[in-house]
């Protein structure tokens, strides 16, 4: 399970970076466009995107609602199927799946399965 909690510590740590952007203005705008693709991106591993969800979410709700919320539909169709037993017989992966679920709620939505 520290794979899990790797990328919600580096998330939250980007996110805090951005705090310092009077050394680099352009920090936030590249970090959200580095969270934002990992994101979006369907080949990397759901502790990814779990990571990309936290950052985005910690960098405020402008930013949910502007860059994960227009995208959310089409990402859990792709993250449904991977929390089914019967689709996903991985263990591990379901459980990653409910974990990036569950990453949306810190964005304060309530969600349905």
């Amino acid at each position: 399970m520290l794979h899990l909690l790797s990328p919600q510590i580096s998330s939250t740590g980007f996110a805090r970076s951005c705090r310092f952007r009077h050394f680099c203005h352009n920090l936030q705008p590249r970090l959200t466009r580095t969270l934002l693709h990992a994101f979006l991106d369907p080949t990397k591993a759901l502790p990814q995107h779990y990571g990309a969800i936290q950052g985005l979410a910690a960098l405020g709700p402008n930013v949910v609602c502007l860059l994960i919320l227009p995208n959310l539909d089409s990402y859990m169709q792709l993250l449904e199927p991977e929390m089914i037993l019967e689709k996903q017989k991985n263990e591990i992966k379901r459980h990653e799946a409910w974990r990036v679920y569950g990453a949306f709620a810190v964005c304060g939505w309530p969600m349905h399965a």
